[in-house]
């Protein structure tokens, strides 16, 4: 009996990264819409750079000089529920590896590949590149530091770094990037759930930075920008599993935990 799991089906051990896809769910048609993204919002956002302000300042108030949903209950509660998502991921993802170490037979709902696959992505996309590269020396000053909005920072443009924010700069929006950290679940989902999950994410995406929008907390390119860079990362992760086959291994469990029947074909 041929024992070789089909491209894209999950295994016992749980959902498997993508296997080989056709049109557009292969990662070079994801690589392509993923630029063309970023070379639309950067040309457009270069030519007009007020149009971030305009955007925002339709959330401020300035007969009072507030942001009125700065303190809203729901939008801080929703910002609340993303970190919250979040970390229920990682801790799934960290707990399945962990488990698969020390007790490499037991039958898991994750894989140890979509274990690491998850925590790579994470690190890199919102760990390394958000949150370590570009928010604390891109000195970008938020919108609710600006003066026009009453405060003290001139605005500058999202291609410049040299703003007199001092550290938790605006660009890019860690919120936003780590929402956006889910599409490396959605694309780890069941083949007829996939386009669905990539989707939703999007959206919940998309809504998580217009909170951040609305609450005078960054910019429109703040949050398409964390989109872009969270996407790539997800995607060079992707791309380093499929290198194994040339005999790079890059994510590869097996440097981790002995290999398991059940995980066999994942790859």
């Amino acid at each position: 009996m041929d024992t070789r799991t089909l491209p894209g089906r999950s295994t016992t051990s749980g959902a498997s990264p993508p296997g080989p896809r056709r049109g557009l769910q292969t990662p070079a048609a994801a690589l392509i819409v993923i630029l063309v993204i970023g070379a639309v919002t950067a040309l457009v956002f270069s030519l007009y750079p007020q149009l971030d302000v305009q955007f925002v300042a339709l959330f401020y108030d300035a007969r009072s000089r507030t942001w009125p949903y700065a303190d809203n209950a729901f939008l801080q509660g929703f910002r609340k529920s993303n970190t919250v998502i979040t970390v229920m991921v990682a801790v799934a993802a960290a707990a399945a590896l962990a488990l698969r170490v020390v007790r490499p037979q037991a039958r898991l709902l994750m894989s140890a590949r979509v274990a690491i696959f998850l925590l790579a992505t994470l690190a890199v996309g919102p760990g390394l590149v958000t949150n370590t590269a570009l928010k604390p020396y891109w000195g970008r000053p938020r919108p609710q530091e600006l003066t026009q909005f009453g405060e003290t920072l001139d605005f500058v443009a999202w291609w410049n770094p040299f703003g007199r924010c001092d550290s938790n700069c605006s660009f890019v929006s860690g919120e936003a990037s780590s929402a956006f950290w889910l599409l490396a679940l959605a694309v780890v989902l069941p083949a007829r759930y996939r386009v669905w999950g990539v989707l939703a994410v999007v959206a919940y995406g998309l809504a998580i930075g217009l909170a951040r929008i609305a609450m005078g907390g960054h910019f429109v390119t703040d949050v398409a920008f964390a989109g872009v860079f969270t996407a790539l990362a997800r995607l060079a992760a992707t791309l380093s599993r499929r290198a194994e086959k040339f005999g790079i291994t890059l994510l590869s469990p097996s440097s981790i935990a002995p290999a398991c029947p059940e995980e066999t074909g994942t790859g």
